[in-house]
């Protein structure tokens, strides 16, 4: 039998242990790691990858493609039902619950106290869909958000120094179901944001559009988690409580999952399932008594897709630990250190590594130098400071793959459009091309891309490095797929356009400058969470726009308090916010007229069906068209100003196979040897 060899370049040597098919570790230099794995804290983009798709599992598991965006994982069947009579008469009657189903009371029910104690700590690295500052981007100790801790490291660089929680204002009322304490609620980390504080409504994410209201998983009686142990429909209510705990207000805004009401283990769906229900799995409803049944405030034709981000756990670890590790997901921890996380496929397949490990390695020229002499395989990210010169090196292109990648995360210039000034198009079409985005990327150590509209499951694209080798001085980063900075000439001419639409609007300069109309001065209100980052950027926002004649005036306070105080009551103008969307594929809480982190107070009946459009999407290609025209109407009413878009480079050693980068996430269930042939 031939000696086995890793796949690739010939001489290469493996960085790490080989196992006896000849395929070792493959491993992975990232700035940081997480220091927990815990599904209901807000994690961080890399740990939310390594929770939620490679340690642990849902009860689905989500799947683009095709509706219901959903495909069976730890439940081998799930059944939703759309609007249903009360509780306690049709389906009650039909089918009882036996005297033993467990239920978990609705987020914010006095009766919840029995809730997981771990659940209590929610703060932590924003890397779902929420509103929030925007985050630190500094080097060497974080080049990007693609490891971080639970307490402060954000979606794409270091983060803002954290916040204490605001205090509770005894005047102010709860919001919604949710009790005052937990209402104002800030997170532990200001850099990670947090869902925006409560919208028009506290229920689902469109209230009026058809959909299920109620879910029936069967817990499969083959899942196992990695100890060996059968996942039970106990497991599956202890997880799920995690969420309904009233202190996980935060999780549950980020994951689309408000409208989640309750969870309890019933014999079965009522039998009017297999008829009028929507099926994920086959038609099959037995009465075996592993059925776990959960209740939702408002019908959500997404609801499959929304609940496969609910981790399960055992019970156990979800009430005793912080630091779980044990799920039954498609990965084990071997080990975890902060310098060093060892993930092991459960089930091998042709050309997987044996291993995937995560090594922190803080400074960005060290995680270079160690792929170089190939200590490591893939470098996430690569250092902003080392980008071009580093790979215009010779042999470059010949050794690695780069990859660029652009995250769903978006720094805005939210505006607050129903206010008076704010209401005129022309005044917000005005303050977009006032933004100063060529100083803001200069400020910021992160790469960036030019404006574009919120996108979701952007692939990455490949860098053209033989052509960047061979580059000489008439070298233009576009040409090569490399992002290409905003300028200073493109700022000034932003300028002149905006002087023109406020002249237009009829804000016109008086002889002090000032602009004006009729006896009214143009004065906003502009909100930024404390932080140097966001200090920074507000600071640049307001240099810009007083230099055209408008009065800014300046307001900062911590972000827990902005979220529960000026956002959600609409006091202020203009406020300096983060939009990341890397884990709910929903735009509709934030611009839908309904949307409960709709801070910007959009109501336009086009959007509405767009985003109505969005949500009812059987195929991906209608969900691509609805999200373009979510986009182009957003640009026509302008309630933001994109201030920068985040992009990384990966690189990867060509003995690896291609990888799959989505939304700025490399996925490690895709690293694999390339093949030898």
């Amino acid at each position: 039998m031939a000696e086995a060899r890793r796949p690739g370049a010939e001489g290469a040597r493996r960085t790490e242990g080989t196992d006896a098919s000849g395929h070792g570790e493959v491993v992975v230099a990232v700035p940081r790691l997480p220091t927990s794995l815990a599904p209901w804290r807000t994690l961080d983009r890399l740990a939310d990858h390594v929770a939620r798709d490679l340690v642990f599992t849902g009860l689905l598991r989500r799947d683009p493609t095709h509706a219901p965006w959903a495909v069976p994982a730890l439940a081998d069947r799930c059944v939703g039902l759309g609007r249903l009579a009360a509780r306690g008469s049709e389906s009650a009657a039909a089918d009882p619950a036996p005297s033993s189903a467990r239920t978990t009371p609705a987020a914010g029910d006095a009766s919840a106290a029995g809730a997981p104690r771990a659940a209590m700590d929610d703060g932590g690295s924003d890397t779902a869909a929420t509103i929030g500052p925007p985050a630190e981007r500094t080097e060497p100790a974080a080049a990007s958000g693609t490891a971080g801790t639970s307490g402060g490291d954000t979606g794409f660089d270091r983060g803002m120094p954290g916040t204490a929680p605001a205090p509770v204002a005894p005047s102010r009322p709860a919001t919604g179901d949710r009790p005052a304490a937990e209402a104002i609620q800030a997170p532990e980390s200001s850099s990670g944001g947090g869902a925006a504080g409560p919208g028009p409504t506290d229920g689902g994410p469109i209230s009026a559009v058809p959909g299920p209201r109620e879910v029936y998983c069967h817990v499969s009686e083959a899942a196992v988690f990695h100890d060996g142990t059968a996942v039970r429909p106990e497991d599956v209510v202890a997880s799920v409580e995690a969420v309904l705990d009233p202190r996980a207000s935060r999780l549950r805004d980020d994951l689309v999952l408000r409208h989640l009401r309750s969870v309890e283990i019933v014999d079965g769906p009522p039998n009017r399932a297999l008829e009028a229900g929507t099926w994920v799995g086959p038609r099959h409803a037995e009465r075996d008594g592993r059925w776990v049944h959960m209740r939702f405030s408002v019908s959500d034709p997404m609801v499959f897709e929304r609940i496969s981000a609910i981790s399960v756990l055992r019970a156990a670890d979800v009430r005793r630990t912080s630091h779980p590790t044990v799920g039954a997901g498609p990965f084990r921890v071997r080990s975890m250190s902060p310098d060093r996380l060892e993930l092991v496929p459960v089930l091998r397949k042709e050309g997987m590594p044996s291993a995937v490990v995560l090594r922190a390695v803080p400074d960005g020229a060290d995680r270079l130098r160690l792929l170089r002499r190939r200590r490591v395989h893939v470098v996430w990210p690569v250092s902003p400071t080392h980008v071009p010169n580093v790979l215009r090196r010779t042999g470059t292109a010949s050794r690695f793959r780069g990859y660029l990648t652009v995250l769903p995360v978006y720094d805005l210039a939210a505006f607050r459009i129903d206010r008076p000034a704010l209401s005129d198009l022309r005044v917000r079409r005005a303050l977009d091309q006032l933004m100063p985005r060529s100083r803001i990327a200069e400020g910021l150590a992160s790469l960036v891309v030019p404006v574009r509209p919120p996108s979701l499951d952007a692939a990455a694209t490949e860098l053209d490095l033989a052509a960047l080798e061979a580059a000489g001085p008439n070298f233009h980063p576009a040409r090569y797929g490399l992002p290409v900075r905003p300028s200073a000439a493109e700022d000034e001419a932003g300028q002149a356009r905006a002087d023109a639409l406020l002249d237009q609007a009829g804000f016109r300069r008086d002889p002090r400058g000032i602009r004006r109309r009729e006896d009214e001065a143009l004065r906003l209100v502009l909100l930024y969470p404390r932080g140097e980052t966001s200090r920074n950027i507000a600071s640049e926002v307001a240099t810009a726009l007083e230099a055209r004649g408008i009065v800014v005036a300046r307001a900062s306070a911590s972000f827990g308090y902005l979220r529960s105080g000026p956002l959600a009551d609409a006091d202020f103008d203009v406020a300096v916010l983060r939009l990341s969307m890397v884990r709910a594929k929903d735009p509709t809480p934030y611009f839908h007229s309904d949307g409960f982190s709709n801070v910007f107070g959009v109501k336009d009946a086009s959007l509405d069906a767009a985003l109505e459009a969005f949500v009812t999407a059987r195929t991906a290609a209608d969900r691509r068209r609805a999200l373009q025209r979510v986009a182009a109407r957003l640009s026509e009413i302008v309630p933001f100003a994109v201030l920068a878009v985040p992009a990384e480079i990966v690189l990867v050693d060509r003995t690896l196979a291609p990888p799959r980068i989505v939304d700025g996430v490399l996925d490690l269930r895709s690293l694999s040897w390339a093949s030898s042939g």
